[in-house]
C-alpha cells in the first residue's frame, strides 16, 4: 500500500509535518495510517503497532499547535 499526504495546499503557509503520513489517531493509543493510489482513490489503512501511537500524537500536538482557526481561515481563503 503506498501512502501519501494531500498534494494540493490550503494555506500559504508551510507544511509543519511534511514527512507525516495521513493518518487517523484513536485516544492517543492507537494509529491508523492512510494509504491512496495515484489518483488520489482510498486503498485501505494499515493499524500500527501501538508502539508507535506516540509518534502520531507528536503528529497532533504539532499539527494543532499550528493550527489555524477555521474562521480565520475562511476569512482569508474561503469562497
Amino acid at each position: 500500500m503506498r501512502h501519501q499526504g494531500l498534494s494540493r495546499a490550503t494555506t500559504d503557509r508551510p507544511n509543519p509535518l511534511p514527512a507525516a503520513p495521513d493518518f487517523w489517531l484513536f485516544d492517543s493509543a492507537a494509529a491508523a495510517v492512510m494509504g491512496y493510489d495515484e489518483a488520489g482513490g482510498f486503498l485501505g489503512s494499515d493499524v500500527l503497532d501501538t508502539e508507535r501511537a506516540q509518534d502520531f500524537v507528536a503528529y497532533r500536538d504539532i499539527a494543532l499547535a499550528e493550527a489555524e482557526p477555521f474562521t480565520n481561515w475562511w476569512a482569508t481563503h474561503g469562497e
